[in-house]
């Protein structure tokens, strides 16, 4: 075959296969319009329909508007949860002026609020001080809920001093004796107690801890822990102690017997 037609053979292959390639992008452009519009249609349709939905419950709401009234005030005297589902649909309809709907808000908010104090520790100042605020605001004359709030403005200040002193006192503790050593999460052990006794034991190996205390303090002597623990003594037998530890800046700077602390 002369060169010529086979030149002129590759290139005609090379022309079907871009035209290919472009009727197959030509194709999915075309398909992807399609979908979109596809999604878009049906998008439109069921906005549509929530729309018209809305509009059907909230003509159905105003026909029967005195019905609804009357299910919240019987709800407010005989079921809660009632009133609060007829107080939704009025505030959602914006028809909270009807009648004395309004003031049936107000009263129903006082009863939630009055319900939600009672289960608020009295120790949880800001809380309390939070909802007599809110409870205030619905009946500014009530002078219960105005004495309250006197009683759990004070409370909280004096949380708030009290805190400030507890920070300054910690922080005046760690100056002078570090950081506090911290019990491990998986046995209880304290890092630098278990470097100690491995550096002074006869045989490093066979220290066994047994039990842990919690980390504590004396202002005096600084963070104290104690520890169970055996390990061989120069005779090769086993031994078991119970030490108090004193550390400052994780360092051991003494060991003293059990009942040197209580």
């Amino acid at each position: 075959m002369p060169k010529t037609d086979k030149k002129k053979r590759n290139i005609g292959c090379i022309s079907g296969i871009i035209i290919l390639i472009v009727i197959g992008v030509t194709v999915s452009s075309v398909s992807d319009f399609f979908s979109e519009r596809s999604e878009e249609k049906e998008r439109a349709e069921k906005q549509k329909i929530t729309v018209e939905l809305a509009q059907k419950q909230g003509d159905e709401f105003l026909k029967n508007i005195d019905q609804h009234y009357h299910n919240l005030i019987t709800g407010y005297n005989e079921n809660i949860q009632r009133a609060l589902n007829e107080l939704k649909l009025f505030d959602k309809y914006a028809k909270l002026d009807y009648k004395d709907v309004a003031e049936y808000k107000r009263k129903i908010g006082i009863n939630q609020l009055e319900i939600k104090a009672q289960s608020i520790p009295s120790s949880n100042a800001s809380k309390n001080l939070n909802i007599y605020k809110q409870l205030l605001s619905l009946d500014p004359a009530n002078p219960k809920y105005k004495q309250k709030i006197v009683f759990y403005t004070d409370k909280l200040n004096q949380q708030r001093l009290q805190k400030q002193k507890e920070k300054r006192v910690y922080e005046k503790r760690i100056a002078k004796f570090g950081k506090p050593p911290i019990n491990s999460a998986w046995d209880g052990s304290v890092s630098c107690v278990k470097r100690y006794l491995k550096e002074i034991a006869k045989d490093p190996d066979s220290l066994k801890f047994e039990k842990w205390g919690k980390i504590m303090h004396n202002d005096e002597d600084g963070w104290l822990v104690w520890c169970q623990y055996r390990g061989k003594n120069s005779f090769g037998g086993y031994v078991r102690n119970t030490n108090w530890f004193v550390i400052r800046h994780d360092r051991i700077i003494a060991i003293k017997e059990l009942d040197a602390y209580r």
